[in-house]
């Protein structure tokens, strides 16, 4: 059984304007409800590799399923991926040291559909990559960035001199053990969620991101897809561009009574539990 048919995906990375190389990876598994995004950090030798590491696990993970769709729930693809990445971040660890590639690795975003309730989902990320999700022409973050800039108290940022505050302080191979944070996020038939390596959000802003969806989500995924990282790149394209887009619509059977916030989504007061509760 197709469990996530009503989801229409695409993925798009790009070396953007003034990258040698592309450190970034994606992986849409559909039929999974699985995505992700890693975008390497640490040069071209170490952080493609890592980034590259982490999608790879994740694909080969429900590769070596007997069959598509067995592990059915959002939360037990999230113990697994969780397991297996964290053997991936001690795998870029451990080579890292043999080659001597000093602060090797790489953020991940990885959002995970439910067939069992397909009202929710998961995201598990570390670093700066984030997941958006567009709800009645509002977009919203959903996960928080691992980042000087995001964790420090407002008082104590502002003598953060500028070049320190993008500084990543999660991600996959830097330590043998990676702090995955989970974020549980409602999901209603019309919404559109967006994963992002930095390349786009450092490059376009969130209202440009909704004119772009508007303008061109009616024509599908991929020129949607197309469309952003194009606008990334006219503005500048500084880093690597990554972008998977998965467009949510109804499930079939359709949910028994859906409960959608009319007025759009609302973040949480308090980010500072590990587990997050996006409605």
């Amino acid at each position: 059984m197709m469990y996530f048919s009503h989801l229409q995906s695409a993925a798009l990375t790009d070396i953007g304007q003034r990258r040698a190389a592309n450190e970034d990876a994606v992986l849409v598994l559909p039929e999974e409800g699985v995505f992700v995004v890693a975008d390497g950090i640490g040069g071209s030798a170490g952080g493609g590799g890592s980034s590259s590491a982490v999608v790879d696990a994740v694909g080969k993970l429900f590769e070596d399923l007997p069959e598509p769709g067995l592990i059915r729930t959002a939360a037990g693809k999230s113990r697994l991926i969780r397991h297996n990445v964290n053997l991936v971040s001690q795998y870029i660890r451990a080579k890292s040291d043999e080659l001597g590639f000093r602060h090797s690795g790489t953020t991940a975003i990885v959002l995970m559909f439910d067939a069992e309730n397909p009202e929710y989902a998961i995201t598990l990320h570390a670093g700066d990559s984030p997941a958006y999700r567009y709800r009645d022409q509002v977009i919203q973050q959903v996960t928080r960035d691992h980042t000087y800039a995001a964790e420090m108290p407002r008082e104590d940022l502002e003598k953060l001199p500028a070049r320190m505050r993008g500084i990543i302080t999660r991600a996959v191979g830097v330590k043998g053990v990676v702090d995955l944070e989970e974020t549980q996020v409602d999901v209603c038939p019309g919404d559109l969620f967006l994963l992002f390596s930095d390349g786009v959000t450092n490059m376009i802003s969130d209202g440009a991101i909704i004119d772009l969806i508007e303008e061109h989500r009616a024509t599908g995924m991929d020129v949607l897809a197309e469309a952003i990282v194009a606008a990334a790149n006219a503005a500048g394209g500084l880093d690597n561009i990554s972008v998977v887009l998965i467009d949510v619509g109804v499930p079939v059977p359709p949910p028994e009574g859906v409960a959608c916030d009319p007025e759009g989504p609302t973040l949480l007061e308090d980010p500072g539990e590990e587990t997050q509760q996006i409605d």
